[in-house]
């Protein structure tokens, strides 16, 4: 049997520690649990007369041929109540009580983590819809950065993997080559600290653009006609100064912004079944709209309203944490294999920028509601948004339909979304 390979992952990676009854949330419950083949068998041929019985009556078969695959052959059904069948009182599983850790199924064993694979190279990561997770992602001052550890089998069965590029085989290893430059690129990007944030994804924007271009074109070959883009974004990492200049010129347009994601978060994200989501977005609702729906978010009053919770409560807490976001954005970019899973990096990009924006403005919001923020309510509002943004297709979906029908999809319209007054 060969032995598994060494794995990338970033460097907090391996201080992850589940804190199981202490959690503020429960990942067993509000979503959907995939089973893999392997283990949908085992739990449906076992005897233990205490699991037997919740084996038969929770654990189904996924009939639809679109979606079965070896990872995702089985589910648990939840209860009424959202929750797992095998959550017990105490918030731990049933199973790995009676049968250990060994015996969850591989969606259970791994949550937070997530295992990729880029070419033939395993990588894993954690997924902040976790709040422990997320304190570790988010509240490190120092940028993220990554080393080897010894790869575990079970990480590495192909029955785990969350994503793979290319899809289904190693690839063709001078064009993984560049493709890890591009990576690496969007990294370096995003981590650029004498950039302004807003002006790394502007800086990002440009070259996902460019990228974009070269993708789509019928003249498009190989990943080597990316190579001059790699270069021009490599050679604009010297010159932050230049860019911070060119951002700052950019007009600011705070109705569109308030507008466009008030639409957003009426068309993608009303959810009553994440209770902690729930919260955040009543608390910013009710700062920033006064009212329960967002919609129609154009208006003086609301102007107003975000303009004074940004600068009295919003500004002082993130003056000197803007690591925060630069966290959140690197891990994303990691952990999606940003930007190739998609034949548009562009659209992963308008995704990225989408869900920051979104984040901010909650956050602005509860800034307002609460006079001031703190560590807690920022890894609440980064996790329960998580939850919606990581594992619901159809929220994604939403997101850029939306765009697309408010005709809002360009770079301008993207670094409108990012740009705030000057003050």
């Amino acid at each position: 049997m060969k032995a598994p390979r060494k794995a990338l992952v970033p460097d907090y990676y391996a201080e992850f520690h589940c804190i199981g009854s202490e959690c503020e949330d429960s990942c067993c419950a509000g979503w959907t649990v995939p089973i893999n083949r392997d283990t949908y068998n085992r739990y449906k041929q076992h005897r233990n007369p205490v699991l037997a019985p919740l084996f038969r009556e929770y654990v189904r078969k996924n009939k639809n041929t679109a979606t079965q695959t070896e990872a995702y052959y089985g589910f648990m059904e939840l209860k009424p109540d959202g929750s797992c069948g095998f959550l017990r009182d105490d918030k731990l599983c049933a199973i790995q009580k009676e049968l250990g850790a060994q015996a969850l199924c591989n969606t259970c064993a791994l949550y937070p983590r997530q295992v990729n694979r880029f070419g033939g190279q395993p990588e894993q990561s954690l997924n902040i819809s976790c709040p422990e997770a997320a304190r570790l992602v988010l509240l490190r001052p120092q940028p993220i950065a990554f080393a080897s550890i010894d790869g575990a089998a079970r990480f590495q069965d192909a029955q785990a993997l969350m994503r793979r590029f290319p899809e289904g085989h190693d690839g063709v290893p001078e064009e993984m080559a560049i493709f890890r430059e591009l990576r690496s690129l969007c990294l370096a990007i995003v981590q650029l600290r004498p950039l302004a944030l807003d002006a790394r994804l502007m800086l990002l924007g440009m070259v996902m653009e460019n990228a974009d271009r070269i993708i789509i074109a019928d003249t498009y070959t190989n990943a080597g006609d990316l190579e001059p883009v790699i270069v021009l974004g490599q050679q604009m990492l010297q010159h932050a100064e230049m860019l911070n200049a060119e951002f700052a010129k950019l007009a600011a347009n705070q109705p569109f912004k308030l507008k466009t994601l008030g639409n957003l978060l009426r068309n993608t994200l009303a959810d009553q079944e994440n209770a902690r989501f729930s919260e955040c977005l009543a608390d910013a609702v009710a700062a920033l709209f006064g009212q329960a729906d967002a919609g129609g978010a154009e208006g003086g009053d609301i102007l107003g309203r975000y303009e004074a919770a940004y600068a009295d409560y919003y500004r002082p807490y993130f003056q000197g944490r803007e690591y925060i976001f630069e966290n959140y954005l690197a891990n994303e970019i990691f952990r999606q294999i940003f930007p190739l899973m998609n034949e548009s990096p562009f659209r992963l990009y308008q995704e990225l920028v989408c869900n920051y924006a979104i984040v901010k403005l909650l956050l602005v919001g509860m800034a307002g509601r609460h006079r001031g923020l703190n560590d807690a309510l920022v890894v609440k509002l980064f996790q329960s948004f998580s939850r919606k943004a990581s594992h619901d297709s159809v929220y994604l979906r939403c997101l850029l339909d939306s765009l697309r029908e408010q005709r809002s999809e360009s770079l301008v319209h993207m670094m409108w979304l990012l740009r705030e007054p000057d003050r």
